[in-house]
């Protein structure tokens, strides 16, 4: 078992060595034991091979093989169960071997027979074969398509590869096919030859594609195929004959020098072949099953009775709702392509593999062979259905009943619709709804689908069993059963699928083969002798997950319309989960997280993030940010509106999930209007009292959260905006001195308030470099004057930042510090620019004080570092962002020590705390640089960064919010 992949490019200015190991390391999962590559720079060709071991575990086993000649190059994926005795007759014919492998055993049947060697491999396979004599690159797959293979080709380029992904690893920019989501949400997979990418198509089983090279003119044959004949019309040989096919069948997959056990799920199918296997193998025997802390989900009663029969050693493996949650983004990583199947094939690979085995036995196969679901029964209904006028069935359409809007489908007088009409997933209206489309779009589409031909005059039970092999079993059981094990390195094989029996199959008279009753009785009647009447007269149950309830944690970051409508039918039990999650699986890149059960829907307010620039702005950003990051932790589910905002910053926060007005009324209508959707509303401030209460008179029960900043909560408040602080049910202050303020002006529980201290941006470039850029000493004409600055906005309506007041001992400063310049950087209203200049004017200051204006965010941080100490001894400052940047960047800084600027120096541990009306502390502080063993550079960035970094910032909201 392995993965393959291969490139022919004659025009790519790329690395072919680097392209294939490039394809072939992104499926390592399908092959740890060992890699290897053929190039051909000169044609130019590159093969590229990984294996997982199980026959012939020595090197000799390495591929890509060549012949002893060096004109063919094979790598192959799969097992040749019948390679010994192909082996056999090719040594008769006077081949001679090398190796035990059954890859060798390809190689020389190719040399004896050409391409018509793949009719006589009784196996699973896919390959490719470079024949240097003939410049042919071929590619085979086997009789049912247990193994992918997928390619692309143009003009100048062929590529394949067992897996999407590889191609992807190829170019990461590959274009997606633009309605794959069409037949996804119908049938519940891709059939083929869909595939999510542009271009790329399966090789269809049992196909040979020979192309040469370097023309790329490409040949396909059909080496393998399967009609119903009802040869055999005796039910006492029908009986016989499937007993001896299937035990040849498990014995043939037995074959392995690794580890091998079986899947034993306590079913007609799984019981038979551990029965089987254990004829075979007898004490060695291994098997293993999932279990539920759902009782009624576990079949260990019916498991144990075979247990007890064989002596096999057994191993059960629990899966909880917690483990769902755990491993959904590694089996959404898996997911090679979209399928609402897959998840138990995942959990029964991983703790197959952790159980120590390299291969399994699987039952799948037996059902769609042998009559094992519904289907077969409902077939001769869908046949008279069709014959009806298309209108009939349409009406179906307007019934209440999803089971019975499935009859619908049979308005397609096709092969298509009978398989729909028992397995279609979504309505073809419902599809053309969810995409926005019309319904011609979607039959258009559908149209594509390819399934072998099958006569109208087949027996409708043989119909439904073609079927279920050729969409069903093909499409998605055998892909997800593939994709999933070689994710955790381990083979799948399915007996059921051997060749000879399936041959078997299709030559029994469907009056033989079926029985209303009774599901898969000639499996049971070939061995009752051994199989237990426990295990067959039992209901169906199949290898059910607790899916419906897991998936109930399950949602998208990114929500719309469509979702949120769709989410609620769901809660509504009124949706199944397969098709919530498809849904889910066809809009993967909108974000799907498994959230902890109860987790709290959260939607933040606030007045703007990314329209303007400001302390409460950062603040604002920083904490739409650590909600997208805790959301995908699954511990919250979170939304944003804002009332002056046009848009969000996807890096900070989903576009999707931000309403934003820029208009007051629409803001209001919305929240009032949404709030009953969530758990807890975050009011991002004191100025949204209005709305905030409104909506609370209409949903009592919800948990008010309030962020306050500073000088708007220092005050004694009134109406609205009283209210809210008083009612609400937590209050967030950034910084001990605003804590202190509330607590003593409003008479507010100390325990109410918590402390969230600002942050620094999250995508703040800390420097590690802390030199004084010269393109801004140039910029200032600066030429080693010793430099203090102010970074903050100039407003005439907030006249306590401290800057005039540093201009005011400026003059006394500049005669202990001759040259001394002095940068007031930030936005100014004209109010504050004409009193700052004055004030400059009035002082003598004009050679020693440089307005910058508005600062670029990509210059922010070279102001800091062009500095030698920053400076703002501010009277009312909430807490001062500006302070943690400047030390961030390693800058002493000088702050008063009246407000919020105590929290943000740490009550003078990180920097200088001087009284703001106190000049000679003022002037002290600036001409000493803070006082001696003061924090500099990388000590002082290191210290703000764990007192004041983003992590400590996400961390607290999550503690502030859980508790809530």
């Amino acid at each position: 078992m392995c993965r393959i992949a291969g490139i022919f490019n004659r025009v790519s200015d790329s690395s072919l060595s680097l392209d294939i190991v490039r394809m072939r390391e992104s499926m390592q999962h399908g092959g740890p034991d060992d890699a290897g590559v053929y190039l051909d720079e000169d044609l130019p060709l590159a093969l590229g091979h990984r294996r997982l071991s199980l026959i012939d575990l020595s090197a000799a086993g390495h591929q890509p093989m060549s012949d002893l000649l060096g004109m063919l190059q094979l790598i192959f994926n799969g097992e040749i169960y019948n390679y010994q005795e192909i082996k056999a007759t090719l040594s008769a014919l006077g081949h001679v071997f090398k190796t035990k492998s059954d890859t060798e055993v390809i190689l020389k049947a190719y040399l004896q027979w050409g391409t018509k060697c793949f009719g006589r491999f009784n196996g699973m396979f896919a390959l490719a074969m470079w024949d240097k004599r003939s410049n042919q690159l071929i590619l085979a797959r086997d009789h049912a398509g247990i193994k992918p293979l997928y390619y692309f080709v143009d003009k100048d380029l062929f590529i394949f590869a067992s897996e999407i992904r590889a191609f992807k690893a190829y170019k990461c920019d590959w274009p997606e096919t633009e309605d794959w989501k069409i037949p996804f949400l119908t049938f519940g997979h891709l059939p083929e030859p869909f595939t999510t990418l542009q271009n790329v198509k399966p090789l269809a089983k049992g196909t040979c594609l020979i192309v040469e090279l370097p023309s790329l003119k490409a040949t396909e044959s059909t080496f393998s195929t399967f009609q119903f004949s009802s040869l055999i019309t005796d039910a006492e040989t029908a009986v016989a004959l499937v007993k001896e096919k299937l035990e040849k069948a498990v014995e043939r997959h037995l074959i392995s020098d690794a580890p091998i056990g079986l899947f034993l799920s306590g079913g007609v199918d799984s019981s038979l072949l551990t029965l089987i296997a254990h004829k075979y193998i007898g004490e060695s025997l291994k098997t293993l099953s999932i279990v539920f802390e759902d009782a009624t989900l576990n079949e260990e009663p019916y498991q144990n009775i075979i247990i007890d029969q064989t002596n096999a050693h057994h191993q059960s493996f629990l899966v909880t709702e917690k483990d769902f949650r755990n491993e959904l983004p590694d089996i959404l990583e898996a997911m090679d392509q979209p399928s609402t199947d897959g998840i138990n094939s995942y959990f029964i690979c991983k703790y197959a593999r952790q159980y120590g085995l390299t291969a399994v036995l699987s039952g799948l196969g037996a059902d769609e062979l042998f009559g094992g679901y519904n289907s077969f029964n409902h077939a001769s209904k869908a046949a008279f259905i069709q014959k009806l006028p298309s209108f009939i069935p349409g009406l179906a359409n307007h019934l209440p009943k999803e089971k019975l809007k499935k009859i619908a489908f049979l308005e397609r007088k096709d092969i298509v619709g009978e398989y729909l009409f028992n397995r279609g997933l979504f309505s073809i209206n419902q599809t053309a709804s969810l995409l926005s489309i019309s319904e011609r779009e979607v039959n258009n589409t559908l149209d594509k689908v390819l399934i072998e031909p099958i006569d109208k005059s087949v027996d409708h039970r043989n119909r439904a069993s073609h079927l279920e092999v050729n969409l069903y079993m093909k499409n998605q059981l055998l892909k997800d059963s593939d994709t999933m094990s070689m994710w955790h390195s381990l083979e799948v094989r399915v007996p059921f699928l051997d060749k000879e029996l399936m041959e078997t199959a299709y030559s029994i008279h469907p009056d033989i083969k079926f029985d209303k009753k009774i599901g898969k009785h000639l499996l049971i009647k070939a061995f009752d002798e051994v199989l237990p009447k426990k295990i067959w007269q039992r209901k169906k149950q199949g290898f059910t997950f607790p899916f419906y309830k897991w998936m109930k944690d399950v949602q998208l970051e990114s929500r719309n319309d469509q979702y949120r409508k769709l989410r609620n039918l769901f809660e509504e039990d009124r949706l199944l989960w397969a098709r919530y999650w498809a849904y889910l699986i066809c809009n993967k890149n909108a974000g799907i997280k498994c959230f902890a059960p109860g987790a709290p829907k959260v939607l933040f307010l606030n007045l703007a993030a990314f329209s303007t620039t400001g302390g409460i702005e950062k603040f604002n950003r920083a904490f739409l940010k650590a909600l997208t990051e805790i959301q995908v932790d699954g511990l919250l589910v979170a939304d944003s509106l804002s009332m002056y905002d046009k848009e969000s910053n996807e890096a900070y926060f989903k576009k999707s999930n931000y309403g934003t007005f820029s208009n007051k009324v629409k803001f209001v209508f919305s929240l009032i209007k949404n709030a009953k959707k969530y758990d807890v509303i975050i009011a991002g401030h004191i100025n949204l009292a209005k709305p905030i209460i409104a909506a609370r008179l209409l949903n009592r029960t919800k948990k008010i959260i309030l962020v306050t900043h500073g000088i708007e909560v220092w005050e004694v408040l009134h109406g609205k905006k009283s209210e809210l602080l008083h009612g609400a049910d937590k209050i967030i202050a950034v910084s001990n001195f605003t804590k202190n303020k509330i607590v003593q002006q409003h008479q507010i529980d100390t325990a109410k308030v918590s402390v969230l201290h600002n942050t620094i941006d999250p995508y703040f470039k800390y420097p590690d470099q802390f030199t004084k850029p010269q393109y801004l000493k140039d910029r200032y004409n600066l030429n080693g004057q010793k430099v203090i600055s102010t970074l903050t906005r100039l407003s005439s309506s907030e006249q306590y930042k401290g800057y005039d007041k540093v201009l005011e001992v400026l003059p006394e400063i500049k005669k202990k510090i001759p040259g001394i310049k002095y940068i007031i950087s930030g936005k100014a209203d004209d109010a504050e620019m004409r009193r700052v200049q004055s004030l400059i004017k009035t002082l003598g200051l004009e050679n020693n004080v440089i307005l910058t204006g508005f600062v670029e965010d990509s210059e922010v941080i070279d102001h800091y570092l062009l500095s030698d100490a920053f400076i703002m001894p501010s009277t009312m400052e909430g807490f001062g962002i500006v302070f943690i940047e400047a030390m961030a960047c390693g800058l002493p800084v000088i702050a008063g020590n009246v407000d919020g600027s105590v929290d943000a120096l740490n009550n003078g541990e990180l920097g200088k705390l001087v009284d703001p009306s106190n000049n000679e502390q003022i002037i002290a502080s600036v001409c000493d640089y803070l006082p001696s063993g003061k924090l500099l550079g990388y000590e002082l960035q290191q210290k703000v960064i764990v007192q004041f970094g983003f992590n400590s910032f996400k961390n607290k909201i999550k503690s502030i919010l859980l508790e809530s």
